[in-house]
């Protein structure tokens, strides 16, 4: 099929993907993660049509790129998967959904299926996403012990479990913890059914500690940085100053900075209330003046007339808020490389790095970490402590106020 279309190839894909029931914010990030690269590749070597010979170049150069640490595995897994649906279509004229299931479902002994039954069942008051990692690493050891031919889980022994266990670890090192949860509920439900196990309760009673890496955070200079390097002069630049300041001074979430409303800002109690996309719980929060004049300076200077309630829309028409947070993060990104900081993975220097360093910056001004966590909307304290690069000893002073910037005051009346 090397004589179609790229552009109609990937039109075709995405219809079949919207065939599947995938929403149209998923449509969107296939677009910019998946097609857009393969896109502006062809593009750049002035073809049109879909070539396999490119495709392979393509697959090299992503391949060269994570191992170079140039892009992310979750960057290169998007790029990949792109190209797998192209080049399915290019062999059979469709795809099947099917090929992209990461997991698929281990099939288990049928006097396995009561057991993992009513143990699942025990856990409805989990999120999904768990229940479906406890089911995928039990169906993993139901078909461990089949294999060894243990047809119930009370000739099950301590040797077994550790077997398993060394087995398990070579595909999931970074989940053992999840591993040791599920193994230790499972025969804790077990015993409390029968009343006995022969699993070794030591083995599976220690704890298994989560280890988290303190992840690096961009620093006040570098953000004071990048607001000095925008140009306030323009409608564009209005627009990305206010959406940085907000992330600077509050901590927010690209995606959430997104979809923020006009009716969200509080102007008489110089507030911020929104609901939460990740947690959808809603988070109220202190603004700034020097972000609200920020704000105050776009929608009243800059903002096109536009019947959405989105408070930062796109720069051409149709003016619209945008979709997702990744258009968010892509004005960060450009910037960055407007003032010469060099992006690579691990070192902080992302949008999300942002809120880390917001994180970290009022730890050392002595804020409580209970504050903290308000301040970024997060349930518990490990979330909160996972933000905190605690390698920053000497910082004295909260910088929220951002006093050396230079920027235009405006007036809030009448908003």
């Amino acid at each position: 099929m090397n004589n179609i279309l790229l552009k109609d190839m990937i039109e075709l894909a995405t219809e079949q993907l919207r065939s599947y029931g995938h929403a149209e914010d998923t449509l969107r990030i296939y677009k910019s993660c998946s097609f857009r690269p393969l896109e502006d590749f062809f593009q750049s070597k002035n073809c049109l049509h879909y070539e396999d010979e490119l495709i392979l170049e393509l697959k090299s150069i992503n391949l060269s790129q994570l191992n170079e640490g140039k892009i992310s595995k979750g960057t290169y897994n998007w790029r990949i998967r792109g190209i797998k649906i192209l080049e399915e279509i290019s062999s059979t004229g469709h795809f099947e959904w099917k090929v992209f299931y990461q997991n698929k479902k281990v099939m288990i002994p049928h006097y396995f299926e009561p057991i993992l039954h009513q143990f699942m069942e025990t856990l409805n008051h989990l999120s999904p996403k768990s229940k479906g990692i406890y089911e995928s690493i039990l169906r993993r050891l139901f078909a461990f012990l089949s294999e060894k031919n243990k047809l119930n889980l009370s000739q099950v022994t301590g040797k077994d479990i550790n077997e398993f266990i060394i087995l398990i670890s070579k595909d999931r090192p970074k989940s053992m913890d999840d591993v040791m949860t599920s193994l230790r509920k499972l025969f804790a439900f077990y015993e409390k059914q029968v009343g006995t196990s022969n699993v070794n309760q030591i083995l599976l009673g220690s704890p298994q500690r989560r280890k988290h890496k303190v992840l690096d955070c961009i620093t006040m200079d570098e953000i004071s940085l990048v607001l000095n390097s925008i140009d306030q002069a323009t409608s564009v630049g209005k627009r990305n100053y206010a959406i940085l300041l907000l992330a600077s001074t509050t901590g927010l979430r690209a995606g959430d900075i997104a979809k923020l409303k006009l009716t969200d800002i509080d102007w008489r109690n110089s507030e911020i209330s929104f609901l939460q996309g990740k947690t959808k719980e809603t988070l109220r929060l202190p603004l700034s003046k020097i972000s609200g004049d920020a704000l105050a300076d776009y929608i009243l200077n800059a903002r096109p007339n536009s019947d959405s309630q989105a408070i930062f829309l796109r720069s051409v028409a149709p003016f619209s808020g945008f979709k997702e947070g990744t258009s968010v993060a892509c004005i960060f990104r450009r910037y960055l490389k407007k003032v010469g900081l060099n992006h690579s993975i691990g070192d902080g220097k992302t949008f999300h790095g942002i809120r880390r360093m917001l994180a970290t910056e009022m730890l050392h001004s002595k804020t409580p970490v209970t504050t903290i966590a308000q301040v970024l909307g997060h349930k518990h304290m490990n979330v909160t402590k996972q933000y905190i690069s605690l390698d920053l000893e000497g910082l004295t002073q909260c910088t929220l106020g951002f006093d050396s910037l230079t920027i235009g005051r405006v007036s809030r009346e009448g908003i």
